[in-house]
């Protein structure tokens, strides 16, 4: 993906909901999103929920870094006595040894603005079990996070995940035939399952072969 134009705000990217099944709090997902510093400056958005891309991503680079924020709308939610956990699944791009993905909370307002990549008001864990592939499911606890947004009345609770050294990761944002997006707040430890593998109808075969292509080229250059 080329470079995009530098924007000071954009709208919330509203995304798939969690599934039912996966979720015991009625919270949807309304913000998911990649911020890009490259080479000393702020470089657009990367990463949001489209057909091609398929994920967010988190790396630490010498002159490129990405961070993903994500913002769940809270307003008028109960604060919960059993535990929250925010879900998802994730990959390493990177083979062992990893070095941590670290994952903050703060106060968020449902838009997205380059002073978000900066947001690590509340440090809530650090992630270091993430594999080098295959995708997995991750859930980090965020009971604390979630009652303290719910006591102080905030509007949407936002996460900034950002990596801590070399190590290149990448979250499911949807858009790929099978990945379907999971991020989600639930009382359920864990993302649902994936879906059944995708079965193509043969008229659409030469469709998704020319979006692969697309999207072999967007990962590329992602990724580098």
């Amino acid at each position: 993906m080329g470079r995009l134009p530098r924007l000071a705000l954009v709208p919330a990217l509203i995304l798939l909901s969690c599934p039912t099944s996966a979720r015991a709090l009625p919270i949807d997902l309304s913000v998911a999103v990649t911020l890009r510093h490259w080479e000393g400056v702020y470089d657009g958005l990367v990463g949001t929920d489209s057909p091609i891309s398929g994920f967010l991503s988190a790396k630490n680079l010498p002159a490129l870094e990405d961070r993903i924020v994500l913002e769940f709308a809270v307003s008028g939610e109960s604060a919960s006595v059993a535990p929250v956990y925010l879900n998802f699944y994730g990959i390493a791009n990177d083979p062992p040894p990893t070095t941590p993905l670290s994952l903050y909370a703060f106060a968020g307002d449902g838009l997205v603005a380059f002073a978000d990549f900066y947001r690590t008001d509340v440090f809530i864990t650090s992630i270091s079990d993430i594999p080098h592939f295959p995708w997995v499911g991750v859930a980090a606890e965020v009971t604390g996070a979630y009652n303290q947004a719910i006591a102080e009345g905030q509007p949407f609770l936002g996460f900034l995940l950002k990596a801590d050294g070399s190590t290149r990761y990448a979250i499911s944002s949807g858009g790929l035939p099978g990945l379907t997006a999971y991020v989600c707040l639930s009382n359920v430890e864990g993302p649902a399952p994936f879906p059944p593998p995708y079965v193509p109808d043969p008229g659409s075969t030469l469709l998704l072969f020319g979006m692969g292509l697309a999207g072999l080229s967007a990962c590329l250059w992602r990724w580098q």
